[in-house]
């Protein structure tokens, strides 16, 4: 058995064929989870990594050209 991950109600099902709403226990619930993320009610938490972070700050600032290395030459 699994619960509804909106309502914690029990989703039943017969272990061969799965409800058309799953994992929600109704349209019902399935519908209002939807609504939530088309409002923004809900959302997923980003954390920033360092070098992301980094990357996004003014590379000249720290004498970092921003192509890398000038190309060696063809002689």
């Amino acid at each position: 058995m699994a619960t509804c991950p909106r309502c914690k109600k029990e989703v039943k099902y017969d272990g061969e064929k799965l409800p058309r709403c799953f994992p929600f226990c109704s349209t019902q619930c399935q519908n209002g989870d939807l609504y939530h993320w088309l409002e923004e009610s809900y959302s997923v938490p980003v954390e920033t990594n360092r070098v992301v972070q980094e990357a996004l700050e003014d590379p000249m600032a720290k004498g970092v050209k921003p192509f890398g290395d000038e190309p060696e030459s063809l002689n």
